[in-house]
């Protein structure tokens, strides 16, 4: 949702988030555009691309498990990727994030055999010397006089009615009007490419390390990185929309957007380990139920949001371009993300993918992906409905009636997201007798193939147990084209004596 309010406000005119002043703009205007850049300009690309290098380790490890090797899938997927960032970046908008990933991908394959400790210090490497630039670079331009900077401002205004006019012309002249505009994103792509492979890497670090596996042990490293995170991110965020949409002028704008963009990922940080910690909560785990559909087709939203904002802000449709306010652009975008869930929803109860995804993974895989989790016909329950049921019984033991309603897993206080059957380890209080028959019950009667969806991620797979680990966790499956798994994929530890 952060990235569809960037872009949103991006496609709907000129002077989007203050690039260009906007001579007349509202106080409710620059009130808007100061929320959006505080809380979510450079932030959300950032956590996307964090969640990319996790699951390029899960591809690899899918293609370990298959006994192939993973570089010819992940040379297709980035082709893939390719092909739909240039088209999406000439049809519909020239902000595309597909095409820088499609290129920073290669350079994951390259360094597919990295360890852990490696990836981390050259993402720190990567990190330090283009933040270093920025920064110097930004602090350059405060070396300008207020006059120097109104005639460069003035020289970037002159462009702008000419653009207007080719977005409310014609369909041709929309497409005109975005490739006119490539070279000035490719130029911002590259000084953004840096800090987007740097989530590659961190990505990469702890998908190699499986740290989102068992989030539980890392509670207290987590909440530290929460508390540093808005310590050093919030306020860079803030004195960012204070220059570029606030009071403190245009000589500004630049070295605060330096500074808000190298103080990003800090905040990044702490937005995604408080989603994890927010989500072991039961409240949570109910929060992320809603978002997780759509975060498992998040392609094929991402595509679809720009095809309605260009509908309704070009002459592909209704031809708004630059009529209105940023409060009313964000109203519309809430909205659309609001029926964009609820379409979510019910696509993934029929389908393993969004449409996007099942084209993407196509590619990938060089053949048809099959379709395994479409619901039961009509007048049947579904998998999901039945191992609810299941799980229930399982858990209705020794006295502890454990509902999944209510996010507990055998009588302990571990909440969990998702219906999961208690692990046989964590009931270690209760008598032999009593787990005999829940495993020859479970044997019996559990589904050889029960998808549930990952945590952070949205993706889905069967049922693993991490070993050492009081929750299971499922083997995931990426919407980008890959399999992984957390722990042994078939309800037990592979390095565990049975």
């Amino acid at each position: 949702m952060g990235i569809f309010l960037v872009n949103a406000m991006m496609m709907a005119g000129p002077y989007g988030l203050g690039a260009i002043t906007d001579p007349g703009a509202s106080a409710l205007d620059r009130t808007v555009e100061g929320v959006v850049q505080t809380f979510a300009v450079g932030k959300f690309y950032l956590m996307f691309s964090f969640l990319f290098g996790y699951s390029f380790t899960l591809q690899l490890t899918s293609a370990e498990r298959a006994g192939r090797s993973a570089v010819p899938r992940l040379l297709r997927r980035s082709l893939g990727l390719l092909v739909l960032g240039v088209l999406h970046a000439v049809l519909l908008y020239t902000g595309d994030i597909l095409t820088t990933y499609a290129v920073l991908g290669l350079v994951l394959i390259a360094a597919r055999n990295c360890t852990p400790g490696a990836a981390l210090r050259a993402a720190r490497i990567l990190y330090g010397c283009l933040s270093a630039f920025l920064l110097l670079l930004g602090w350059g331009t405060l070396l300008m006089s207020d006059a120097e900077t109104a005639e460069a401002d003035a020289e970037l205004a002159e462009g702008l009615p000419g653009l207007v006019a080719g977005y409310r012309r014609d369909a041709l002249s929309v497409v005109r009007a975005n490739i006119g505009q490539l070279p000035d994103q490719l130029l911002a792509s590259l000084l953004m490419s840096g800090f987007v492979m740097a989530a590659f890497l961190v990505g990469l670090h702890c998908g190699k390390r499986r740290l989102l596996a068992d989030t539980g042990s890392h509670r207290a490293q987590m909440r530290r990185i929460c508390v540093l995170g808005a310590a050093v991110g919030l306020p860079g965020s803030l004195f960012m929309a204070l220059a570029v949409s606030g009071p403190l002028g245009p000589r500004w704008s630049l070295f605060a957007e330096m500074v808000g963009t190298v103080t990003a990922p800090a905040l990044t940080a702490a937005y995604i380990c408080g989603m994890l910690l927010l989500i072991t909560t039961a409240r949570g785990a109910r929060i992320a139920a809603l978002f997780a559909p759509a975060g498992r087709m998040a392609l094929t939203n991402y595509l679809s949001q720009s095809l309605v904002m260009a509908l309704v802000f070009t002459a592909y449709g209704l031809a708004l371009y630059d009529r209105l306010s940023p409060a009313v652009v964000i109203l519309g975008a809430l909205a659309l993300y609001a029926v964009q869930l609820a379409l979510s929803s019910r696509l993934m109860d029929r389908h393993r993918y969004g449409p996007v995804e099942w084209l993407l993974r196509t590619i990938t895989l060089a053949r048809f992906p099959h379709d395994h989790d479409r619901s039961a016909v009509s007048g049947q329950r579904s998998h999901h409905d039945v191992r609810r049921e299941q799980l229930k019984a399982d858990t209705q033991f020794n006295g502890h009636v454990s509902t999944f309603d209510a996010g507990m897993v055998c009588g302990s206080t571990r909440p969990t997201s998702e219906p999961r059957p208690a692990p046989l380890s964590h009931c270690a209080t209760q008598p032999a007798a009593d787990l005999a028959a829940v495993r020859r019950d479970r044997s019996a009667t559990r589904p050889a193939d029960v998808r549930q969806p990952d945590r952070l991620t949205g993706a889905v797979g069967s049922p693993g147990l991490r070993c050492g680990s009081p929750i299971p966790l499922p083997r995931t499956e990426s919407a980008y084209g890959g399999v992984g798994e957390h722990g042994g994929g078939d309800g037990t530890c592979r390095n565990r004596a049975p």
